[in-house]
């Protein structure tokens, strides 16, 4: 499944305080919903199934409407079946900019979308623990215990970056002395990523779409499923090096991007 034919959906980019008018056409052979994660959208455009929106039907279609607020990282993804369909791909970053001036100055920006897959193909990746098993509430847990009521684990072989596993990865380009931003948005069902860059460390600007007062240094950022991190680095080492995912198994699975 996937948003206008890709995974993960397109990028939408909006300016804090625009009107927005989203249609979504559902031609799947099943009812779906969109739903706008930490965009303040009025309860009827919020995407729950049968609590604030009628499920769209197949060859139906719905129009979402909504101010795009508060600025920052957020995305979109479904809300009907969320598990199964998630894990299918309908999924896809959302950025708000600011209506006033951003707080961090950068250079280069990129938005990496974490993702999960069953495919069948390969031994499975351990399974994550923090921020998903023991998580009372939040996406996960409500995935979690949807699973437990009669589910089952998929079992989890290729882990991907926007879309793709390495080697076919999209490579990272940036320039000596840049500052690089990046938009880190986990859309796994089940998996925490924790991201780091060869030789290079990471600055922590805002955790869901918000900004801190300051940036923050880190080694590693861990990404619980729906979270999203923005960081920036400063390209200072010249040669090849990878952005990875450090959880066991990721980065064999596919998970990483040369730079």
């Amino acid at each position: 499944m996937a948003y206008n034919g890709q995974i993960p959906g397109p990028e939408v980019r909006l300016k804090e305080g625009e009107r927005v008018r989203i249609v979504l056409q559902n031609r799947l052979a099943e009812p779906t919903t969109v739903h706008w994660h930490g965009v303040d959208v009025p309860n009827p455009m919020d995407g729950v199934p049968g609590i604030t929106q009628k499920p769209v039907q197949p060859g139906e279609t719905f129009s979402y409407e909504f101010e795009a607020r508060p600025a920052g990282t957020r995305w979109y993804h479904t809300h009907f079946q969320e598990h199964r369909q998630l894990d299918l791909g309908l999924a896809g970053p959302l950025i708000i900019e600011p209506a006033g001036s951003d707080p961090f100055a950068f250079d280069r920006e990129y938005t990496l979308v974490l993702d999960d897959w069953a495919t069948g193909s390969d031994p499975p990746v351990p399974r994550t623990a923090e921020g998903t098993a023991s998580a009372p509430g939040g996406m996960a847990g409500t995935m979690r215990r949807g699973m437990m009521g009669g589910g089952h684990m998929p079992a989890y072989d290729t882990m991907t970056i926007n879309g793709k596993a390495y080697p076919a990865t999209q490579p990272l380009t940036v320039r000596r002395g840049e500052r690089i931003r990046l938009r880190l948005i986990n859309a796994s069902a089940d998996h925490t990523h924790i991201v780091r860059l060869a030789g290079h460390r990471l600055w922590v600007t805002h955790t869901d779409g918000s900004p801190l007062l300051q940036a923050v240094e880190v080694d590693a950022i861990p990404l619980a499923p729906a979270e999203r991190y923005d960081a920036f680095f400063v390209a200072d080492r010249p040669g090849a090096w990878f952005l990875t995912c450090a959880a066991p198994g990721h980065a064999r699975a596919g998970e990483q991007v040369p730079m």
